[in-house]
């Protein structure tokens, strides 16, 4: 399959490129301890916005990296595909350039929610689809390439979602989501457990007589597994967040509740460096004056370490928190509905930002980059040169939240909450449902737009730089370099070895041809006597 795609380029160059500037040395170019060091070395302060899908409505509801490096976003598209809502998969590279697509195309409305990475490189996709029966939980499995290797669709009468899956020890999945299958219960938090083919193993449901729900979840390092979600049924207020812990025969381990007086929902989760975890999702308790971010962190056993409450006092900005990571500095970043933020590791405000867009934009996925930035992935309504309606996202910041424009800062307020924790006798049962293949017609579809890319440093402007142009390419660089001697420039594969040795003339410009070489990633090594310079280079086709 191929992915059509066209590109448009609005360009803001907020400061120079620098690169790794040595001293002089009798040492070769590039020692493999050099070497090693680039390979894993964060590209300093690059900044972008970008849009992918069509020109109808496209949206990621959640993302992951892809053991390349990438990522892989996973939704919904009107803007390919059938008439309707078809469920949607884009792979991008690590810039954010589309690799490919697919488009599963069926009779009803189909969407993605949740995506787990798999450990032979593909992923398992879930979500929700009307085209066979009543809304059913959607399962497709695909390897690295996109390709399908199994659908499942499961359900019964009753209305069901898949929202988030992760992949077990043994090569399975548990799926997480909703079900209305217990007649009397307005829905339960259900879980699916599947062998590596997609075939059953248990099921289980948690909650009571109202509403409970799993939104997220993840695997302990002892092989236990935490589901984040929440529940009508139990707590303090109208509706709690709700974190349980089971055992990988679906035993109940502990479950608690957090909230307040009125309504509070965990929409996201995420483990912690310490054995712990945090919670990220809404609150409209705590007499804010408006719907407020609410963190909850907690150690291995549930309970809370300190919990926060973000919100804007001017009511125009309200808040949900969708995605949620811990950063190199101990802190958390928050993508949402709104606004995005990040807090210290104690829940102490640092900064929130908001994108202009048409309508409320929403990033459901967030991760802190090794140089203090953000990556955040969701959707948007429209922007000027954008795609659509609304397009998929992807945005990398810098440290302080800026990504380069189409963005404001959001002052909002903050304040540690009076949480009431407790740990209901929750309700488990066993429930069945009916597993179907699913036919789907996979089509391709994804245009891009570039909103503004910026390539920089977080100090001075660079006196040197090398830089290469198109990054990544086919094979084909122009190598640029803004100092006026001669240079020898030097290539080496991801494993060291070297594999071109020329030289930049003094006009500072040099077309540097490895189409002859493989697909991946390289390093460009320059000196001139007195200095060396380094820039790293993608060959893709």
């Amino acid at each position: 399959m191929t992915t059509t795609s066209t590109t448009t380029f609005s360009i803001v160059v907020r400061r120079s490129i620098i690169l790794s500037i040595m001293p002089r040395s009798s040492t070769p170019l590039l020692s493999p301890i050099a070497f090693a060091l680039l390979l894993v070395a964060p590209a300093q302060a690059q900044t972008y916005q970008l849009l992918i899908g069509g020109t109808d409505m496209d949206g990621a509801m959640a993302t992951t990296r892809t053991a390349d490096g990438g990522y892989a976003m996973a939704g919904f598209t009107r803007s390919f595909g059938l008439p309707g809502e078809e469920a949607y998969l884009v792979k991008t590279n690590a810039m954010g350039n589309v690799v490919w697509s697919r488009v599963y195309s069926a009779a009803g409305d189909d969407r993605f929610m949740g995506i787990a990475p798999a450990s032979d490189g593909g992923m398992l996709l879930c979500g929700s689809t009307t085209s066979f029966s009543n809304t059913d939980f959607l399962l497709i499995r695909t390897d690295a390439n996109g390709d399908t290797l199994w659908c499942r669709t499961v359900g019964d009468a009753a209305n069901n979602t898949a929202y988030a899956a992760v992949q077990a020890d043994d090569g399975g999945f548990l799926v997480c989501g909703a079900s209305a299958a217990i007649a009397g219960n307005g829905s339960d938090l259900y879980l699916l457990r599947t062998d590596a083919s997609g075939d059953t193993l248990w099921t289980r449901c948690f909650g009571g007589m109202y509403g409970d729900w799993a939104n997220a979840v993840r695997k302990t390092p002892d092989g236990e597994y935490l589901i984040a979600g929440s529940t009508s049924t139990f707590g303090e207020g109208q509706e709690d967040c709700y974190l349980l812990k089971v055992d990988d025969n679906g035993t109940l381990l502990f479950s608690r509740t957090y909230g307040g007086p009125v309504m509070d929902q965990a929409w996201a989760l995420a483990l912690t460096a310490d054995g712990g975890c945090i919670l990220a999702g809404s609150t409209y308790s705590f007499g804010i004056p408006t719907r407020g971010v609410y963190l909850v962190r907690t150690d291995a056993v549930g309970d809370t370490l300190w919990t926060g409450v973000y919100y804007d006092d001017n009511v125009i900005f309200g808040g949900w928190g969708y995605a949620v990571a811990e950063c190199t500095d101990g802190g958390f970043v928050v993508g949402g509905e709104s606004v995005d933020l990040k807090v210290d590791l104690n829940g102490e405000f640092v900064w929130s930002n908001t994108l202009l867009t048409s309508t409320t934009p929403v990033h459901t996925f967030c991760e802190a980059q090794p140089d203090g930035g953000v990556l955040f992935t969701g959707y948007g309504g429209y922007v000027v040169g954008g795609l659509g309606w609304s397009d998929m996202h992807m945005v990398r910041t810098d440290a302080t939240g800026w990504s380069g424009c189409n963005q404001m800062p959001i002052p909002l307020g903050s304040a540690h909450t009076p949480t009431v924790v407790s740990s209901p006798a929750t309700a488990q049962s066993i429930c069945a449902m009916t597993v179907a293949p699913a036919p789907f017609t996979v089509v391709t579809g994804a245009n891009t737009a570039v909103l503004c890319l910026a390539l920089g440093t977080d100090g001075a402007e660079a006196e040197e730089s090398l830089i290469a142009a198109p990054n990544p390419s086919d094979g084909v660089f122009i190598l640029r370099y803004t100092h006026g001697a001669a240079h020898a420039v030097e290539v080496h594969d991801a494993l060291g070895a070297s594999v071109l040795r020329t030289v930049v003339p003094a006009s500072g410009q040099l077309q540097l041809d490895l189409r002859q070489m493989p697909v991946g990633l390289y390093v460009v090594t320059a000196n001139d006597g007195q200095r060396t310079l380094h820039t790293r280079v993608i060959i893709e086709r």
